[in-house]
């Protein structure tokens, strides 16, 4: 079945029309009539991949977007670069992106929540493993971010998809370490390179199917990515970003009397009176068995300094997250909030309420105080600067991953970079030390843990737990600056 186009764009079946199309997997492909009977090559190939058997009905309104043959390859996918860490750019819409994410990336849920709200064109992938029961918060956080928003009024229709629940997949995998570096930009999977695929395409985790029932496959983007995308939010909207993820990553659930009533009992943080605080976040994720990162991870010297630097500046400290590993506890501020949002009882609005009810407290904070939040990159932190609390996030300037951040400190107006000469952890130190410059593991390797573990042992004095002088006294440099 061939159906040609007249120039206006409209269907018929003129055999003298020189363009036309042909069905493949649901879609219509554009191809040229004189070519098909001079050019064998490409008859041949129109031939190959000419698909009777889903016959799409025809829509003159999308013809100006339907693929050429000389945009896709004999197997059907279409020419475009594979590598999708490249952003999408005004005009570059194509296709979908997908963010593929896993459970054991919490810290990067609140970039790609904000990337959502921001960019209607990104869908996003969470792998896990069966039966997790930390899968439906995250999941649930993402819809979350995206429950309010007008489905694509600004999008054209080729990029609408079949259902709007399909924004946020979830895939089980028995392995996540090996499925989800599989389906990264440049995995075994060899995915992202846009595909075409029958309609029931979101049977197939990297697939969707668009509003006009065509099966396409994304173009996968990496959490990274979202960092960035919610960098050039910031820096296009200014204001109106954060006021928009005040609206988006927050809880409907939780009503302001009911937290201000919890953290006082509980507390003792009494919001009603307008105070100076210090929010000192903890994070000791990454010296857990399967943790990421250590050398970011927070020590309690390093964290017994803050507290003390936020009350020689005159406020008053609120510590913030879980404890360490080792079952001691991480250092208390004037108000210890830790992990509130675990807390079992039944006047606890945020238990059981995900990172949504979380952002409700850093919003009442934000309007019922002055607050500053300061401590090693975490996601929570993260969370709260996206809705605008002043932050300084601390990060060593032999971090492999020290330019990541640096987008939100370039854009975002309160959200400043606290450099550090070394981490704040022996182990941290060590391993800046054994592994320098590009060596250097984000996700170090059980060898390469237990040889920073060993020189700590070895040379506890080259090693010194907490910050350094000089580094303590530019983070308070850091934090006078947003006052």
């Amino acid at each position: 079945m061939v159906v040609h186009l007249n120039a206006t764009g409209h269907a018929h079946e003129d055999e003298e029309e020189p363009q036309g199309v042909i069905p493949l997997r649901g879609h219509w492909v554009r191809f040229d009539t004189p070519r098909w009977t001079g050019d064998p090559d490409y008859a041949r190939k129109a031939a190959g991949l000419y698909d009777p058997g889903l016959l799409p009905v025809f829509d003159p309104a999308t013809a100006a977007r339907l693929v050429d043959l000389d945009e896709l390859d004999d197997g059907g996918v279409l020419l475009v670069d594979p590598h999708a860490d490249h952003l999408l750019e005004d005009g570059e819409d194509e296709v979908r992106r997908l963010a593929v994410t896993s459970t054991r990336q919490t810290g990067d849920i609140p970039h790609v929540a904000a990337a959502m709200v921001h960019e209607p064109r990104l869908d996003v992938l969470l792998v896990h493993r069966p039966g997790d029961p930390a899968a439906k918060g995250i999941a649930d956080t993402y819809r979350n971010a995206v429950r309010h928003l007008p489905y694509y009024a600004d999008l054209p229709p080729y990029l609408h998809l079949d259902d709007p629940a399909d924004r946020v997949r979830t895939m089980e995998a028995d392995d996540i370490t090996a499925s989800f570096g599989a389906l990264q930009p440049d995995g075994d999977a060899a995915l992202g390179r846009a595909r075409l695929y029958p309609p029931d395409a979101r049977q197939y985790a990297y697939a969707y199917t668009r509003a006009d029932g065509a099966g396409v496959e994304y173009k996968v983007m990496r959490v990274g990515g979202a960092t960035t995308l919610a960098a050039r939010a910031a820096k296009a909207y200014g204001h109106e970003f954060f006021a928009a993820n005040a609206v988006h990553l927050r809880s409907d659930a939780v009503a302001d009397a009911d937290a201000d009533a919890f953290l006082r009992t509980r507390f003792g943080l009494d919001l009603s009176a307008r105070r100076r605080y210090l929010v000192v976040w903890s994070r000791y994720s990454g010296g857990m068995p399967g943790g990421y990162n250590p050398a970011g991870d927070s020590s309690r010297v390093g964290n017994t300094q803050l507290v003390e630097l936020g009350r020689r500046l005159g406020r008053t400290v609120v510590t913030i997250g879980h404890d360490p590993g080792d079952g001691g506890p991480t250092p208390h501020g004037d108000v210890h909030l830790g992990e509130f949002w675990t807390v079992r009882t039944a006047d606890n609005p945020f238990l059981g309420r995900g990172r949504p009810a979380q952002t409700n407290l850093y919003l009442r904070m934000d309007a019922a105080a002055d607050v500053i939040q300061v401590g090693q990159k975490t996601g929570g932190m993260d969370n709260a600067a996206l809705v605008g609390l002043r932050t300084v996030y601390l990060e060593d300037s032999g971090s492999p991953q020290r330019e990541r951040m640096r987008k939100w400190a370039r854009t975002f107006p309160d959200y400043r970079w606290g450099e550090l000469t070394l981490p704040p952890t022996p182990v941290g130190k060590a391993l800046r030390a054994l592994y320098p410059g590009a060596a250097q593991p984000l996700s170090p390797s059980p060898e390469q843990l237990a040889a920073a573990r060993d020189a700590v042992a070895g040379h506890p004095g080259a090693y010194p737990d907490g910050y350094g002088p000089a580094d303590l006294d530019a983070v308070a440099d850091v934090i006078r600056s947003l006052e």
